[in-house]
């Protein structure tokens, strides 16, 4: 028995016209998914008021909350609130990342922010870093002084998050040296 070195294959033009008709078959096929994607103009304080964004997350049980947060059954109207004094808070901004408020505080007390505690928030009373205490359901507690404040909350980057981010700028400058190298050495 001979075995050809030659072995039997498709003529060209058989194989130039199934490659165009796979290629047509796919463009008709995806015909119903070519249109223009459709977003809403929403700025951040419709996901801001919304419970189902605000009361931890969009999903069923919440089963992407951080490991601090523990929500409750009761909801804060306002996001910062006195502990046990009294006196006026003004939200002068919201955003994702930032809230800025000024308090009228009648005596020295601690004020509970409503947003679930994260590694990266900072509370700033008049310019100065306050310290962050955790409440029993995980949001954020802080000391207030008496009197007319400032108070700043900040999500900022944490050690670990630019690290990482180093980490993967060296990892592309590392990927585009060695492509550089390998090109000239062809």
């Amino acid at each position: 028995m001979r075995i050809s070195s030659r072995s039997r294959s498709l003529p060209i033009r058989f194989k130039v016209l199934i490659g165009g008709g796979l290629i047509i078959l796919c463009l008709l096929l995806g015909i119903g998914y070519n249109r223009p994607a459709f977003y809403h103009d929403r700025d951040d304080s419709y996901y801001l008021t919304r419970p189902n964004f605000i009361d931890g997350t969009n999903s069923i049980g919440n089963a992407f909350n951080t490991k601090w947060f523990h929500p409750k059954e009761k909801r804060v109207s306002e996001q910062l609130v006195f502990n046990d004094s009294k006196g006026k808070i003004i939200t002068k901004s919201i955003q994702p990342t930032a809230h800025t408020f000024l308090v009228f505080a009648d005596n020295p007390t601690k004020a509970t922010l409503a947003i679930a505690y994260f590694p990266g928030w900072t509370i700033k009373v008049n310019g100065r870093l306050e310290k962050i205490v955790l409440t029993s359901d995980g949001l954020m507690q802080f000391n207030l002084p008496k009197g007319e404040s400032f108070v700043e909350v900040n999500l900022v980057s944490t050690y670990v998050q630019q690290i990482a981010g180093f980490i993967s700028l060296c990892s592309i400058g590392l990927i585009l040296g060695i492509l550089s190298y390998t090109r000239k050495t062809e």
